[in-house]
Parts: C-alpha cells; structure tokens; sequence
C-alpha cells in the first residue's frame, strides 16, 4: 500500500469505497491467474465477474477473502487492508460461491462452530447457538 494517510493502520484513505483492487497478481509457477487487475467497486454498487473458465475470476475472489495471498497488490474492503486484516474483512463480506465449498474434513458441527468464529461470537454463545435446535 502506498504511503497515504491511513495506511498505517491497514486501512484505506477511502472508505467510501467497498472493494478497491490495485495491480493485483497472483501466478501458480509458470501460470498467471491474475495479472494485474485494477478495479474501484463504490458502495451500493453491484458488479459481477465475468469471463471464461480459468480467466481468473475465482483466484481473484480467494484473495479478495483472504484465503490466497496475492504475489502483488493491494486489496481492500471497506477501508480494510485485507492482506493485514483479513479478519476483519471477512466480517463486511457476504460470498456465495458457485460451488459450496464445505471444508470436508470438519463435521457439521464444526463448520457451524468455525463460521460463528469468523464473526468473533464467544465460545459461550456459540456453543449455546449452535445446541439450540
């Protein structure tokens, strides 16, 4: 991130945008995925992603989430640097997949008690949530 007011503390200077992507690369060896994407999404905006398979659109989307570290750029989420806060990105972030991706190796329960954690609700009141039914 560039040297701006704000970014010492991983946010952007403009928090009016909800998702702002800059030069953002992502390569798997000798395969870039993501080559440089510049994008500005404003609040209450509504954009889609749109390209044939393997154009990147998905890699794009797992660093946006935080779950793929991007090989350069910024990228952040309502002010938020998602490369140094991920956490609290992923709390502004609804997604929906076109594929669910459950995490086959944790258990219903589990997946219920890790998605609650994602949104920092307490042990006690998870563990009181997800009993409830």
């Amino acid at each position: 991130m560039s040297s701006t007011v704000g970014a010492a503390q991983g946010t952007s200077p403009h928090p009016e945008l909800a998702l702002s992507l800059k030069s953002l690369k992502k390569a798997f060896g000798t395969t870039r995925a993501v080559d440089g994407i510049d994008l500005e999404v404003r609040q209450r905006e509504i954009v889609g992603l749109l390209g044939p398979n393997g154009s990147g659109k998905s890699t794009t989307m797992r660093m946006v989430l935080g779950v793929l570290k991007p090989d350069q750029g910024d990228i952040s989420v309502f002010g938020t640097d998602v490369t140094r806060n991920a956490s609290e990105a992923k709390r502004q972030i609804g997604y929906v997949p076109e594929a669910p991706q459950l995490y086959e190796f944790l258990t219903g329960l589990e997946y219920l008690d890790f998605v609650a954690q994602m949104y920092s609700i307490s042990h006690e009141a998870r563990k009181e949530r997800i009993f409830q039914f």
